[in-house]
Protein backbone atom coordinates (compact mmCIF):
# COMPACT_ATOMS: atom_id res chain seq x y z
CA UNK A 1 0.00 0.00 0.00
CA UNK A 2 3.01 2.31 -0.03
CA UNK A 3 2.26 3.46 -3.59
CA UNK A 4 -0.53 6.04 -3.25
CA UNK A 5 -1.58 5.70 -6.90
CA UNK A 6 -2.22 1.97 -6.44
CA UNK A 7 -4.27 2.25 -3.25
CA UNK A 8 -7.72 2.63 -4.88
CA UNK A 9 -7.17 -0.52 -6.92
CA UNK A 10 -5.89 -2.45 -3.91
CA UNK A 11 -8.86 -1.36 -1.80
CA UNK A 12 -11.16 -2.50 -4.60
CA UNK A 13 -9.53 -5.95 -4.55
CA UNK A 14 -9.81 -6.07 -0.76
CA UNK A 15 -13.53 -5.30 -1.13
CA UNK A 16 -13.89 -8.14 -3.61
CA UNK A 17 -12.14 -10.47 -1.16
CA UNK A 18 -14.53 -9.36 1.58
CA UNK A 19 -17.53 -10.09 -0.65
CA UNK A 20 -16.29 -13.69 -0.87
CA UNK A 21 -15.93 -13.85 2.95
CA UNK A 22 -12.15 -13.93 2.69
CA UNK A 23 -11.43 -12.17 5.95
CA UNK A 24 -7.70 -12.70 6.38
CA UNK A 25 -6.23 -9.74 4.55
CA UNK A 26 -2.85 -8.22 5.33
CA UNK A 27 -1.79 -4.71 4.36
CA UNK A 28 1.94 -3.97 4.30
CA UNK A 29 2.93 -0.32 4.36
CA UNK A 30 6.42 1.15 4.07
CA UNK A 31 6.30 3.76 6.82
CA UNK A 32 7.80 6.92 5.35
CA UNK A 33 5.08 9.36 6.40
CA UNK A 34 3.52 8.96 9.87
CA UNK A 35 0.36 10.97 9.03
CA UNK A 36 -0.31 8.99 5.86
CA UNK A 37 0.27 5.73 7.76
CA UNK A 38 -2.23 6.68 10.48
CA UNK A 39 -4.80 7.75 7.88
CA UNK A 40 -4.37 4.52 5.92
CA UNK A 41 -4.54 2.43 9.09
CA UNK A 42 -7.77 4.17 10.12
CA UNK A 43 -9.36 3.44 6.75
CA UNK A 44 -8.18 -0.16 6.57
CA UNK A 45 -10.97 -1.53 8.77
CA UNK A 46 -10.48 -5.04 10.10
CA UNK A 47 -7.44 -5.88 8.01
CA UNK A 48 -4.11 -6.84 9.50
CA UNK A 49 -2.01 -3.70 9.10
CA UNK A 50 1.78 -3.96 9.27
CA UNK A 51 3.99 -0.87 9.15
CA UNK A 52 7.60 -1.50 8.28
CA UNK A 53 10.76 0.50 7.75
CA UNK A 54 13.90 -0.18 5.79
CA UNK A 55 17.24 0.50 7.42
CA UNK A 56 20.23 1.92 5.52
CA UNK A 57 21.68 -1.61 5.50
CA UNK A 58 18.55 -2.88 3.68
CA UNK A 59 17.06 -4.68 6.70
CA UNK A 60 13.30 -4.55 7.14
CA UNK A 61 11.81 -3.99 10.60
CA UNK A 62 8.26 -3.80 11.83
CA UNK A 63 7.87 -0.83 14.16
CA UNK A 64 4.52 -1.06 15.86
CA UNK A 65 4.80 1.64 18.51
CA UNK A 66 5.22 5.38 18.09
CA UNK A 67 8.50 5.33 20.04
CA UNK A 68 9.97 2.76 17.67
CA UNK A 69 8.87 4.79 14.67
CA UNK A 70 10.32 8.00 16.07
CA UNK A 71 13.64 6.25 16.77
CA UNK A 72 13.73 4.95 13.21
CA UNK A 73 13.27 8.46 11.78
CA UNK A 74 16.65 9.56 13.15
CA UNK A 75 18.52 6.47 12.08
CA UNK A 76 22.06 6.70 10.97
CA UNK A 77 23.78 3.98 8.89
CA UNK A 78 25.26 2.31 11.98
CA UNK A 79 22.04 2.35 14.01
CA UNK A 80 20.88 -1.05 12.75
CA UNK A 81 22.46 -2.66 15.79
CA UNK A 82 20.50 -0.33 18.08
CA UNK A 83 17.18 -0.64 16.23
CA UNK A 84 17.40 -4.43 15.93
CA UNK A 85 16.52 -5.16 19.59
CA UNK A 86 13.77 -2.50 19.64
CA UNK A 87 11.87 -3.62 16.54
CA UNK A 88 10.76 -7.00 15.24
CA UNK A 89 12.17 -8.06 11.85
CA UNK A 90 9.42 -7.83 9.24
CA UNK A 91 9.85 -11.47 8.24
CA UNK A 92 9.35 -12.62 11.85
CA UNK A 93 6.25 -10.46 12.31
CA UNK A 94 4.77 -11.65 9.04
CA UNK A 95 5.55 -15.29 9.87
CA UNK A 96 3.84 -15.06 13.27
CA UNK A 97 0.83 -13.38 11.67
CA UNK A 98 0.54 -16.14 9.07
CA UNK A 99 0.64 -18.78 11.82
CA UNK A 100 -2.21 -17.01 13.62
CA UNK A 101 -4.21 -16.75 10.40
CA UNK A 102 -3.60 -20.45 9.71
CA UNK A 103 -4.99 -21.41 13.12
CA UNK A 104 -8.05 -19.23 12.61
CA UNK A 105 -8.67 -20.56 9.10
CA UNK A 106 -8.31 -24.17 10.31
CA UNK A 107 -10.97 -23.53 12.97
CA UNK A 108 -13.25 -22.01 10.34
CA UNK A 109 -12.60 -24.93 7.97
CA UNK A 110 -13.38 -27.48 10.71
CA UNK A 111 -16.66 -25.76 11.50
CA UNK A 112 -17.59 -25.59 7.82
CA UNK A 113 -16.79 -29.26 7.35
CA UNK A 114 -18.85 -30.25 10.38
CA UNK A 115 -21.80 -28.18 9.14
CA UNK A 116 -21.54 -29.76 5.68
CA UNK A 117 -21.68 -33.27 7.19
CA UNK A 118 -24.73 -32.39 9.29
CA UNK A 119 -26.45 -30.69 6.35
CA UNK A 120 -25.79 -33.69 4.11
CA UNK A 121 -27.30 -36.04 6.69
CA UNK A 122 -30.42 -33.87 6.88
CA UNK A 123 -30.76 -33.36 3.13
CA UNK A 124 -29.81 -36.70 1.54
CA UNK A 125 -30.69 -40.36 1.98
CA UNK A 126 -29.31 -43.62 0.64
CA UNK A 127 -26.99 -43.46 -2.37
CA UNK A 128 -27.24 -39.66 -2.58
CA UNK A 129 -25.94 -39.40 0.99
CA UNK A 130 -23.14 -41.88 0.23
CA UNK A 131 -22.03 -39.78 -2.75
CA UNK A 132 -22.14 -36.58 -0.71
CA UNK A 133 -20.17 -38.18 2.13
CA UNK A 134 -17.54 -39.40 -0.35
CA UNK A 135 -17.22 -35.84 -1.64
CA UNK A 136 -16.93 -34.45 1.90
CA UNK A 137 -14.42 -37.11 2.94
CA UNK A 138 -12.07 -35.95 0.17
CA UNK A 139 -11.78 -32.64 2.04
CA UNK A 140 -10.46 -34.37 5.19
CA UNK A 141 -7.03 -35.15 3.78
CA UNK A 142 -5.37 -32.73 6.22
CA UNK A 143 -5.02 -34.17 9.74
CA UNK A 144 -5.19 -30.67 11.22
CA UNK A 145 -8.89 -30.48 10.39
CA UNK A 146 -9.78 -33.92 11.75
CA UNK A 147 -11.47 -33.67 15.12
CA UNK A 148 -13.48 -36.22 17.04
CA UNK A 149 -16.68 -34.28 16.18
CA UNK A 150 -16.01 -34.58 12.47
CA UNK A 151 -15.10 -38.27 12.68
CA UNK A 152 -18.13 -39.10 14.86
CA UNK A 153 -20.46 -37.27 12.48
CA UNK A 154 -18.98 -39.13 9.52
CA UNK A 155 -19.40 -42.43 11.38
CA UNK A 156 -23.01 -41.61 12.27
CA UNK A 157 -23.71 -40.68 8.67
CA UNK A 158 -22.20 -43.93 7.39
CA UNK A 159 -24.20 -45.85 9.99
CA UNK A 160 -27.39 -44.17 8.82
CA UNK A 161 -26.91 -45.48 5.28
CA UNK A 162 -25.59 -48.81 6.63
CA UNK A 163 -22.21 -48.39 4.93
CA UNK A 164 -20.29 -50.34 7.56
CA UNK A 165 -17.32 -50.89 5.25
CA UNK A 166 -16.83 -47.12 5.03
CA UNK A 167 -16.95 -46.90 8.83
CA UNK A 168 -14.28 -49.58 9.15
CA UNK A 169 -12.09 -47.99 6.46
CA UNK A 170 -12.35 -44.57 8.10
CA UNK A 171 -11.24 -45.81 11.52
CA UNK A 172 -8.49 -48.00 10.06
CA UNK A 173 -7.22 -45.04 8.06
CA UNK A 174 -7.12 -42.99 11.27
CA UNK A 175 -5.14 -45.79 12.98
CA UNK A 176 -2.51 -45.66 10.23
CA UNK A 177 -1.91 -41.92 10.61
CA UNK A 178 1.16 -41.45 12.82
CA UNK A 179 0.16 -38.05 14.20
CA UNK A 180 -3.52 -38.83 14.79
CA UNK A 181 -4.78 -40.51 17.95
CA UNK A 182 -8.50 -40.21 17.25
CA UNK A 183 -8.93 -43.96 16.68
CA UNK A 184 -8.05 -44.55 20.35
CA UNK A 185 -11.02 -42.58 21.66
CA UNK A 186 -13.74 -44.70 23.26
CA UNK A 187 -16.67 -43.33 21.26
CA UNK A 188 -14.84 -43.96 17.97
CA UNK A 189 -13.85 -47.47 19.12
CA UNK A 190 -17.51 -48.13 19.92
CA UNK A 191 -18.65 -47.20 16.40
CA UNK A 192 -15.77 -49.21 14.93
CA UNK A 193 -16.79 -52.30 16.91
CA UNK A 194 -20.41 -51.73 15.88
CA UNK A 195 -19.40 -51.63 12.22
CA UNK A 196 -17.26 -54.75 12.54
CA UNK A 197 -20.15 -56.58 14.19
Amino acid sequence: MSDVSGQPSLFYHLGVRESFDTANNVILYHDTDADAALSLKASSGNYYFILYIMTPCADYFCCESDAQRRASEYMQPNWDTILGPLCVPLVDRFTSLLKDIHVASCAYYKETLLNDIRRAREKYRGDALAKELARIKLRTDNTEVLTSDIVINLLLSYREIQDYDAMVKLVETLEMLPTCDLADQHNIKFHYAFALN
